[in-house]
């Protein structure tokens, strides 16, 4: 016994993995060196806490699931990732895989659990799905995920209002000064959004120079409202982008969230080519809204 124990401490001490040997409850008897350089736990890595414990709450019962498995001698273990928690509000991600640890006569006394870092991988998947859903240029959200959120909303038939923005001769704006200083307008225009709309509605760049607001919940007085003020903010005004003095408004059009993300968008589109059309620098109702508003008053 006193050489299969060394054996196997040679051989946890030699890998880059972290490996703990926990008893048939789970309590962590060893730790191998390499537990000490993840940073979730001190000096003395998690000897004495259960597995159970090294992982985030809502997952304790799929690693419990493994450890039962582990324990009733089943050798087929699989890597399992585990969002692991340590000392002082430490966490990190990490595969685990945990397998029954036999002696000589075949039973089953401990467990042996096997942890990977997978920080990076983690990483670039946090990186691919924000590049998925967030308009690089203005960090704001982009059309797919404006869409997908819609497209909830509706579903849960909770009512409220879309509002779509355009602003106002940005090609021209694009040939006068160039593409720099027009980028840096599209910045502006998405940080005062952001500041204006009201803290659970969504913003998004829908292309070009066309952004819309998802007003959930909002009555068309209160829609109108943060519009208003958002097209306020920007009329008459003149602003300096790197040292160019610039005018910028905008064109919003309303919609009520109704039917499908398609018919939402085409109603508010209306709207806005309404609000084009008619000089531009100005709201417009959809024009269900329109007969809505006429017919209280």
């Amino acid at each position: 016994m006193l050489e299969a124990e060394a054996r196997y401490r040679l051989l946890a001490n030699s890998t880059s993995e972290v490996v703990l040997r926990a008893d048939m409850d789970g309590t962590v008897t060893y730790a191998s060196p390499a537990a000490a350089s993840i940073g979730l736990w001190r000096e003395g890595g998690p000897i004495g806490a259960n597995l159970l414990d090294l992982v985030a709450p809502e997952r304790s019962g799929d690693l419990g699931a493994a450890l039962d498995e582990a324990v009733s001698g089943q050798s087929d273990a699989v890597w399992q990732e585990f969002h692991l928690v340590g000392a002082e509000g430490s966490e990190g991600w990490f595969e685990v895989r945990i397998q029954p640890l036999e002696d000589a006569d075949g039973t089953t006394r401990s467990v042996v659990a096997n942890l990977r870092s997978i920080a990076e991988r983690k990483q670039l998947e946090d990186q691919l799905y924000e590049a998925g859903l967030t308009d690089a240029q203005t960090g704001l959200s982009n059309r797919r995920a404006f869409i997908a959120m819609l497209e909830h909303h509706l579903g849960e038939q909770s009512g409220g209002c879309i509002a779509l923005f355009d602003l106002d001769h940005f090609r021209a704006l694009n040939d006068r000064h160039g593409h720099l200083v027009g980028d840096k307008v599209l910045l502006l225009f998405a940080n005062l959004l952001r500041s204006l709309v009201r803290g659970g509605d969504t913003v998004a760049r829908i292309g070009g120079e066309k952004f819309g607001v998802l007003l959930p919940g909002a009555s068309t007085e209160q829609a109108e409202t943060v519009v208003a003020r958002v097209l306020s903010s920007l009329s008459g005004t003149t602003r300096a982008v790197d040292n160019v003095i610039v005018r910028v408004s905008a064109s919003a059009g309303v919609a009520r969230l109704g039917g499908t993300a398609d018919e939402a968008l085409r109603s508010a589109d209306l709207a806005l080519q309404v609000a084009k059309a008619k000089g531009r620098d100005r709201l417009e109702l959809a024009p269900r809204l329109r007969i809505e508003r006429h017919s209280r008053w």
